[in-house]
């Protein structure tokens, strides 16, 4: 019962890190001069050069009105999602856990803003990440010889735990 607290705050910093990881790639990817310059063709061929092997499902560039392309083809209106919002006024940002416009499955989502020449957003770079991410991380947070991690988000939903079919 005494560890129990200890093992929770660092099974949070691993899953911060983690994630902190995943925004760094974004910003770095967002000072990509392709990136900046707005011009889908250069975008969508920066995007395609990507490998996505940092994770992501997909890559994508929303304008300013919300209206996302994304490298895979696909696209989607995310001027209602927070993350977005946050990331058009200069905030790299991330969504809870949610259900994908675009693939209809769960998602965690990380925007970052592009920026013009004088600092000014003018464009979201976003990347989709499957959420098991969370699980993958938690799978290997054992305590004792039965003991196992999960993860609630705040709502108190089940986002991560080794048996996939509660979340």
């Amino acid at each position: 019962e005494e560890n129990a607290p200890e093992v929770a705050r660092l099974a949070t910093l691993i899953v911060r890190d983690n994630l902190d990881s995943y925004m760094k790639v974004l910003i770095s990817l967002a000072g990509h001069q392709d990136i900046r310059s707005m011009d889908w063709s250069a975008q969508s061929r920066t995007l395609g050069d990507e490998k996505l092997g940092d994770g992501f499902l997909a890559l994508g560039i929303a304008s300013p009105d919300g209206q996302a392309r994304y490298g895979d083809g696909s696209s989607a209106d995310l001027k209602d999602r927070s993350y977005f919002q946050q990331a058009l006024k200069g905030e790299t940002a991330f969504s809870d856990i949610i259900i994908s416009r675009v693939t209809n499955s769960p998602v965690m989502m990380i925007a970052t803003p592009i920026r013009d020449d004088q600092d000014r957003p003018v464009g979201v770079l976003v990347g989709r990440l499957d959420a098991t991410w969370l699980s993958a991380i938690t799978d290997q947070i054992r305590w004792g010889q039965k003991g196992y991690a999960y993860a609630v988000d705040k709502k108190g939903t089940l986002v991560a735990h080794p048996n996939k079919e509660y979340v």
